[in-house]
């Protein structure tokens, strides 16, 4: 689904992609080129830098994507069904405000729950992962007033 965001006070104005995109496989096979683990010699985890991985490097860093892939890997029993919920959700950042499109999952363990960490790629603050209902809780990363809204 693709989602605008716009601000009622300003020219702002971001598109998001979110929840799961057509074709996806199931996970962890998205975080690869799709081919699943046991169909090659080679580590899931393993993308050539050449490569585009079917979830692509703008979503998901590739920090991320081996971080996410070894948990599951090695905590796959503990998972129930093997089930991660995954897809593209929205996420803001707390100090300069600005908004992001990426990639998440959480692995539902018996003692934690591993997501994904994503750093803002203009002051290091750690991102905050949203609602679009929440959106009118946000100031505009341009006028910096509380005039958000979402168009799909």
């Amino acid at each position: 689904m693709t989602m605008e965001l716009l601000c009622h006070n300003c020219s702002f104005q971001q598109t998001f992609q979110l929840g799961q995109l057509d074709g996806w496989p199931t996970f962890p096979a998205v975080l690869t080129q799709g081919v699943e683990a046991f169909m090659t010699g080679l580590p899931l985890w393993f993308v050539p830098s050449m490569h585009e991985p079917i979830l692509q490097r703008t979503y998901v860093d590739d920090w991320n994507r081996f971080r996410l892939i070894q948990h599951y890997q090695l905590y796959q029993e503990e998972l129930a069904d093997g089930w991660v919920p995954y897809q593209l959700d929205l996420y803001h950042c707390p100090t300069c405000h600005r908004f992001s499109n990426r990639f998440w999952c959480a692995l539902f363990l018996q003692l934690d729950v591993v997501q994904p960490l994503y750093e803002c790629p203009h002051d290091q603050t750690i991102l905050e992962r949203i609602e679009i209902s929440d959106i009118d809780h946000f100031s505009c990363p341009s006028c910096h007033g509380h005039s958000l809204y979402v168009r799909r």
